[in-house]
């Protein structure tokens, strides 16, 4: 019978025992939790954080080097097809002026030339 009683006032009041429910377990669960911060991330994986940048800034360095000595071979490059450019050119200049007497052979020896440069493109 108190049971039966006990039931009823439970199902009248029921919204007076739910703010101070909320309280207790509010309270019990700061009271109960651990003072110390967790550890977000270990030292094993900030160290490897650590080194990563250090390999990172490494490979950056590295990456600008061969960008400077890539740099440089162009230039020696460039340089040095337009000496054998100009090589060429006086060879064959000297070929004109050696066969401005003979206009055939002349003729023969501009087609040819012209013939190869059209080729080698």
């Amino acid at each position: 019978m108190t049971l039966l009683l006990a039931w009823e006032w439970l199902k009248k009041n029921w919204m007076w025992l739910l703010f101070p429910l909320g309280i207790i377990i509010y309270f019990w669960g700061r009271l109960s939790v651990d003072r110390e911060p967790p550890t977000v991330v270990s030292p094993e994986l900030q160290q490897a954080g650590e080194k990563a940048e250090k390999v990172k800034e490494e490979l950056d360095k590295k990456i600008a080097e061969a960008g400077a000595e890539k740099q440089e071979k162009l230039k020696k490059l460039k340089v040095d097809h337009q000496e054998k450019i100009e090589k060429l050119t006086d060879e064959q200049a000297d070929e004109v002026e050696r066969l401005l007497d003979d206009p055939d052979a002349l003729n023969t020896y501009l087609y040819e030339v012209g013939r190869s440069v059209r080729s080698d493109v």
